[in-house]
């Protein structure tokens, strides 16, 4: 049950993918006949339920691909079923070096990156409400935030304040020099996670890839392999702990004792064949509990200024034709021009609009070159953010695992795009939650559907990010799920 199959890097791009720390396994891509088959039959169960056929609409088909992503786990294996557990936001936070050098291309400084981070962690930004009211918790990783996020939802003042927000690229002290060297605080050791005091239902993350956040894409390739590489790790880690965190504290302990046991008879030379193989049994055992018990809805969002520029700019490459080791939707008659896939992003005016996407057309003439040798992966990282490769990193290891992710607008849905084009089959585990009210989203949406991923389920006008769209959408894909335990019309008729 759940047969996974491990393809064998086949290009340069991929064979990059599957060197990264931490990333090999996420090349892992469900079997496509099995999906199929597990689609038919949630498809041919949903058509006897009683009721018209067809007559939920969109929400029958977001029912009949959470139910065939979560195959091994019906009741079943003639009762297609689907749930929707224990949820969490992931908000991946990083800065742009593109807006350092370019201030106008956003309404606002980089700084705001630093405070709201600051507010998600207090409970007080829209991501934060929105997962609390929706029953969901958050996670809140900073990749590559250019500030001191050390302090954010913190309830002690040992690690005092970085006033005036994100320090400028020629500053280059440190967060202890900062504090002051030889102080209480320069001899501890900086927090890398923890709980929020205000808002329990937040975790706050320490991860820099990249302390100031990403170089100026108009000049340079905003990330190096290495950085693009880490950051898709951290992604991929995200997606592995709140699987496990949502576990109970026993299986937890199982899981961590069996792969203890493993190991350790493995390295030992006077281990028993025996002891080894119930130390791998043991393991096997774990991991199936945990897929089975833990998290398997994933929200994604993102927090970074300028990073509409980032996504425009990744969504005109990815549109348009890139070398054979990819897989992209039919290429449009005319290819995607920046004009119409850059929008206001932050609220800019028309004329700053037009600048930003002449912006977006240099750095993709800059770039040609490297997306040319590269693909999808020199894409992400010459144009896109950090915070976009590590969801493009969570997206693939979710799909690894059979987690569903709801993934918000329009720059998680062009880090979306990018997984899909490494990793096509990951897109059987997408579930785009609304229509952004950026510009290129409908260039975005009609990428996304024909890679599989379906329609969208709202159209409420937002363009927030954050991960708010998805938040909202985890009604529409709770009801997905409870659709499949309707009566059939034969047991109706029965009664």
């Amino acid at each position: 049950r759940g047969s996974l199959l491990f393809l064998r890097p086949r290009t340069q791009t991929q064979r990059a993918v599957a060197r990264a720390p931490a990333m090999g396994a996420a090349l892992g891509i469900m079997e496509r006949d099995e999906h199929e088959r597990a689609l038919e039959a949630a498809r041919a169960r949903l058509r006897a339920l009683a009721k018209p056929v067809g007559s939920l609409g969109a929400l029958e088909d977001w029912a009949a691909r959470l139910a065939a992503l979560q195959r091994p786990y019906w009741p079943a294996a003639d009762r297609p079923a689907a749930s929707v557990r224990a949820p969490a936001l992931l908000v991946f936070a990083a800065d742009h070096g593109c807006v350092l050098a370019h201030p106008s291309l956003s309404a606002f400084p980089r700084a705001v990156t630093l405070a709201i981070f600051r507010t998600i962690a207090a409970g007080g930004a829209a991501s934060a409400v929105l997962a609390k009211a929706n029953g969901a918790s958050l996670e809140l990783i900073d990749v590559g935030v250019d500030g001191d996020t050390s302090t954010a939802g913190r309830a002690d003042a040992a690690y005092g304040d970085v006033a005036g927000g994100a320090r400028a690229r020629d500053d280059k002290r440190s967060p202890s020099e900062e504090r002051g060297v030889g102080s209480e605080a320069e001899r501890r050791p900086l927090p890398t996670e923890w709980v929020s005091h205000a808002a329990p239902h937040v975790r706050v993350l320490v991860r820099k890839v990249a302390p100031y956040g990403t170089a100026n894409s108009g000049t340079a390739p905003a990330m190096s392999r290495a950085q693009c590489a880490a950051a898709m790790a951290e992604g991929a880690a995200a997606v592995r702990r709140i699987v496990a965190r949502a576990l109970p504290a026993d299986d937890n302990d199982v899981g961590l004792s069996a792969a203890a046991t493993e190991t350790g008879a493995a390295s030992a030379a006077a281990a028993a064949e025996g002891e080894r193989e119930a130390g791998r049994d043991r393991a096997r055992a774990a991991r199936a509990r945990r897929q089975e018990r833990g998290a398997n809805v994933v929200c994604l969002g993102e927090l970074g200024i300028g990073n509409t520029t980032a996504a425009a700019a990744l969504l005109v490459a990815l549109a348009r034709p890139l070398p054979a080791d990819t897989t992209r939707a039919p290429a449009p008659r005319q290819p995607l021009r920046a004009v119409d896939a850059v929008g206001v992003g932050t609220g800019l005016d028309e004329a700053a609009r037009l600048a930003k996407a002449a912006f977006v057309e240099r750095a993709l003439a800059r770039h040609a070159q490297l997306i040319a040798a590269e693909g999808a992966l020199g894409a992400l990282r010459a144009l896109g953010g950090l915070e976009l490769a590590a969801m493009a990193g969570a997206v693939i290891e979710a799909a690894r695992l059979r987690v569903a992710v709801v993934i918000d607008g329009f720059i998680a849905g062009a880090a979306a795009l990018a997984a899909i084009r490494l990793a096509p089959s990951a897109a059987a585990a997408l579930f785009i939650s609304h229509r952004s009210a950026e510009r290129g989203a409908s260039a975005l949406a009609a990428q996304l559907q024909a890679a599989g991923c379906g329609p969208a389920a709202l159209d409420l006008g937002m363009r927030l990010g954050e991960g708010t769209g998805s938040l909202v959408a985890l009604g529409v894909l709770r009801s997905a799920a409870a659709v499949l335990e309707m009566a059939t019309l034969q047991e109706a008729t029965a009664l």
